[in-house]
């Protein structure tokens, strides 16, 4: 005779909140939706105004979009349909250079923010100084990581944003985070944003063996 014996299982129960981003305000979604997709890495961009000054920027709404050839994706919100100026800019001049700060250059970075009149630059009114450019016309910062020089590659337009991807053409990498020919992952701790007006440099590292080993491409 078999005897049935009945377990209770006592589970932790989860509890999810639901966003429906048709029901909430718009601001108040974008702080949940922007603030879980953290850490961001923050695109510093330059790009060229009408009268060849150059506009400064921060944007975390960046990535890698492709490999061969390196193409990366940043997306600029508009202000109530306006363009942002590094948006027409892109536009106009079909390029720009997208930087990585270092936590030393945190507070030009998020001053670069400020919104100037039209043609006003950022480098100039906030004493960020400049370099020449390899392969495009735009300058880059100086004493950041790196310089990612780009030439517009697609635009869309999306509801609220303009997303541009852009093809790398030249990548200028600070010796200091480079180890055997890669990135030094010990001494690189770019500027990352996490919501709102917090931002990262340091993580604890865990390294992993690839489940494939004979995958060369992630």
């Amino acid at each position: 005779m078999r005897l049935k014996t009945k377990y209770t299982m006592i589970k932790e129960i989860k509890i999810m909140k639901a966003f429906d981003p048709e029901k909430l305000h718009p601001r108040a979604f974008y702080s949940l939706f922007s603030g879980i997709m953290a850490p961001r890495l923050i695109a510093w961009v330059a790009s060229l105004n009408e009268d060849k000054s150059v506009n400064i920027a921060p944007y975390s709404f960046f990535s890698g979009a492709n490999t061969r050839p390196p193409m990366v994706v940043l997306s600029i919100g508009s202000i109530q349909g306006i363009k942002k100026d590094t948006a027409s800019n892109i536009l106009k001049e079909k390029e720009c250079v997208i930087h990585m700060a270092d936590e030393t250059m945190i507070k030009k970075m998020n001053v670069s923010a400020k919104k100037l009149k039209k043609n006003e630059s950022e480098a100039e009114v906030f004493n960020i100084e400049l370099i020449p450019s390899i392969k495009v016309k735009t300058p880059s910062i100086k004493d950041t990581i790196f310089q990612m020089e780009c030439t517009l590659h697609q635009h869309i337009l999306l509801p609220q944003n303009d997303m541009f991807i852009l093809e790398v053409k030249q990548l200028s990498i600070d010796e200091k985070y480079l180890k055997n020919g890669q990135i030094d992952v010990e001494a690189y701790h770019p500027l990352t944003r996490l919501m709102g007006n917090y931002y990262a440099t340091h993580y604890d590292m865990k390294k992993l063996s690839h489940p494939d080993l004979d995958t060369i491409d992630e």
